[in-house]
Parts: structure tokens; C-alpha cells; sequence
């Protein structure tokens, strides 16, 4: 249930699974890492003792034993042999270690945070602990530790039970026999674990994807909410927008004294033309509106002696499809030369008048 009392039954936003990635929150089994560095280190293990000849060193060690101590072959064999484990052993190690690596970069990617060394004060409190110890979570680590410990019980015994008459068997071999079959036991025994092993991390890893899911699920509350941060308060969004109309108004109204003709519907649109031959391919809308708006753009035609000229169709066309500092469609040159024509001639006529 969510804080709000609501139940958590969407799934979540990609900003709620960024903040929760950015918080080192992601949906990670350290036991599949484990468990494939383990399985790769057992197959090079393997791969190395057959190819370097470690065993071989071992057995003429053992082989040289009855010897005196000061023997030449025996402290060569020994050197030569302890030099191949340490070989062995460290290209196993770093084969495992890189195979634990790719497999955490492969479930969660390159991420690198320090959020979750931010120190957190209710790691410490007793009844948080204890609610982390025995909630779901605490039991599912419980539960694993222990299905681990039985399995691989389980799987040591049925391998030891089904070589048991070899094991019995080898107080009798030579010592080069001894080493083939206690190296190839060994070798099965850490195989099955390995892929035992591998068996539970799938499915804690299955179980962590699951469990992560359902931590970032959001109620329709806070996906409302997270709707208004990121989108900001509607309302809000309203004003902003209404200012920003108020402006670009305000803008339009200033321009309306540069017209060279308002052509009007003649009360419900009002459009405001500029022409100027040597600057401009076509006319230009300054200003366009309807019913109010029209009325202020024909009041400030008035007060700056600019003709109105009445042609209901070409209004209502001009307002609906050309914006404002837009130049007319080639399909209206004609009707616009005509007004133009008008406001030419009128204009001329009133310089004759004044002459």
C-alpha cells in the first residue's frame, strides 16, 4: 500500500525507474555473479591442470618421495610444481573474476553511484534492523543459505556414494592413479555445485526482477503527482499560457499602425496587411482577431488613418490560414492586389485633395 492509503498498481514511469537507478536501486543478484564466477573458474581450473602439466609434476613429486629429501628431482619437481598451482590458480581467480564482472554489468549495466554510501542513520536503529532481519527479504536470504547448504550436502553425497568403491579402492593404486582419480572426483564435485549453484541464482535473480518491479510500482495518486512536477501545476500551465497570449497580443496591437489596410468581416475578423515592394515577396499579416480583438485592431486602425477595407470572405480566408507574420498564400494575390490597388488609389486621391 502506498503512503497515501492507496494501493501501488501502476507500473512505473521512466523518471521513477531513473531516480530509482540513480539510487544504485536496481534489480541485481550478487549470486548469479557468484555463481558464474565460480563455474568459470572450475572449468579453467580444469582446462589448466590438463594443459600445463601440473599433474604430471605432482605425480613425480609423490612419485620421487622415497627418495632422500636432499634429492635434486624432488626440490625441481616441488619448485616446478608449486610454480604451475600459483599459475593456475591466479588465471582461474581471473577468469572467475571477470566472468563476475560481465555477469554484474550484464543485469544492471555500467551504473556507478555514490548515493548509496550516503550515511543513513535508520541502518542503525534496532527496530529497523530487526524488521529487515525478519521481513520477507531477511527470510528469502535465510531461506537460500540453507537451501544452499542442503543441496550441496545433497550433491557431495550422491558423488562421493556413487565413487565410493574407487575411494576404497585407492589404497591400493599407485600414487599416479591416486592423483587422476581424486583430481577427476574433485573435479566432478565442484562442477555439480557450480551448477547448482547457478540454478539458485537464476531464480534469485528471477526473484529480484520481481521484487524490484513491484518496489517501483506507483499509486495513480503519486503518478498524478509526478505528472505535476514534471509537467508543472495545471493551472499554473493555464496562466503562463494566457500570459504568454496577453503578450503576444500586446506584441500584434504594436504593429497595427504599420499596416497598410485592415480588412475587415466587418465586425467578427479583422486582418492588418503591410506591403512593401522592395523588402517583401507577398503581403504580411501584422495582426489578425475576431470580435473583440478585431474591434481594437479596427479602433487603432482608425485613430492611425488606416483604411478599412470590407471583404467579409478574404477576412475570414486571411484569418483562418495565415499566422500572424505570415505572408499570403500565392491564391489570394489576386483578391489582395485588388485591396491594395484600393488603398493606392484612395491614398493618392487624398494626396490630390490635400494639393
Amino acid at each position: 500500500m502506498a503512503a497515501d492509503g492507496q494501493e501501488k498498481t501502476e507500473q512505473a514511469s521512466p523518471k521513477r525507474r531513473q531516480d530509482a537507478r540513480q539510487k544504485g536501486q536496481v534489480a541485481r543478484s550478487p549470486e548469479l555473479s557468484g555463481a558464474i564466477a565460480l563455474f568459470a573458474t572450475v572449468l579453467t581450473l580444469h582446462a589448466a591442470l590438463g594443459n600445463n602439466g601440473l599433474l604430471s609434476y605432482l605425480q613425480l613429486a609423490l612419485g620421487s618421495a622415497h627418495l632422500y629429501l636432499e634429492g635434486q628431482e624432488v626440490a625441481k619437481a616441488s619448485r616446478e610444481a608449486l610454480l604451475a598451482l600459483l599459475r593456475t590458480v591466479g588465471l582461474s581467480m581471473g577468469v572467475g573474476c571477470a566472468a563476475g564482472l560481465l555477469a554484474s554489468v550484464a543485469q544492471v549495466g555500467f551504473l556507478w553511484t555514490a548515493h548509496p554510501l550516503i550515511p543513513d542513520f535508520s541502518r542503525v536503529n534496532p527496530l529497523t534492523g530487526a524488521a529487515r532481519l525478519f521481513g520477507l527479504r531477511g527470510t528469502m536470504e535465510a531461506s537460500k543459505a540453507v537451501l544452499k547448504m542442503i543441496v550441496v550436502g545433497w550433491v557431495v553425497f550422491v558423488t562421493v556414494r556413487a565413487h565410493l568403491t574407487d575411494l576404497i579402492a585407492l589404497v591400493t593404486v599407485p600414487d599416479r592413479a591416486l592423483l587422476a582419480t581424486l583430481g577427476g572426483l574433485l573435479y566432478t564435485l565442484c562442477l555439480r555445485v557450480s551448477i547448482v549453484f547457478f540454478i539458485i541464482a537464476v531464480l534469485d535473480y528471477a526473484y529480484q526482477r520481481w521484487e524490484h518491479e513491484k518496489s517501483l510500482k506507483m499509486s495513480k495518486q503519486e503518478v498524478r503527482q509526478e505528472y505535476k512536477q514534471s509537467e508543472g501545476d495545471p493551472l499554473l500551465r493555464q496562466a503562463m499560457r494566457q500570459r504568454q497570449r496577453d503578450m503576444a497580443r500586446q506584441r500584434m496591437m504594436q504593429d497595427v499602425p504599420r499596416a497598410d489596410v485592415v480588412i475587415t468581416n466587418p465586425t467578427h475578423f479583422a486582418v492588418a496587411l503591410s506591403y512593401q515592394a522592395d523588402a517583401m515577396q507577398a503581403p504580411k499579416v501584422l495582426a489578425k482577431g475576431q470580435d473583440l480583438v478585431a474591434a481594437r485592431i479596427r479602433e487603432l486602425a482608425t485613430a492611425n488613418d488606416i483604411p478599412l477595407y470590407e471583404n467579409p470572405p478574404l477576412a475570414r480566408t486571411l484569418h483562418k490560414e495565415v499566422e500572424i507574420g505570415g505572408e499570403i498564400p500565392p491564391a489570394l494575390y489576386a483578391a489582395v492586389a485588388e485591396v491594395l490597388a484600393f488603398v493606392y488609389d484612395r491614398d493618392r486621391g487624398h494626396r490630390k485633395t490635400r494639393r
